[in-house]
């Protein structure tokens, strides 16, 4: 994953930045995704209660891909994950076990 730009924020209690996935020179374009590199951001909150109401609000979101890790959150658009966001979702998800 490569950090990017920070992301304007009327809110003082987070920061976004832009995100862009990896891809493995290996990985194949999945049906229902594209070949670009999944790009999203993260939200870095002040707390994680702050996190969980984030990603509650994301996941009401059409086409939406929304993981928490702690008091960060990252949201990709798109309604299905390819193999990199994947990869991410069980990176995440192994961290909280």
């Amino acid at each position: 994953m490569e950090l990017g730009r920070e992301l304007p924020t009327g809110q003082s209690s987070k920061k976004i930045y832009a995100v862009e996935l990896t891809r493995k020179p290996t990985d194949p374009v999945l049906p229902g995704t594209s070949d670009a590199a999944p790009e999203g951001s993260l939200t870095v909150y002040k707390n994680t209660s702050d996190a969980d109401a984030g990603t509650t609000e994301c996941e009401t979101g059409h086409d939406l891909l929304c993981y928490q890790a702690g008091n960060v959150g990252l949201l990709f658009e798109g309604g299905e994950p390819d193999l990199a966001q994947t990869r991410l979702a069980t990176a995440i998800q192994d961290m909280g076990n």
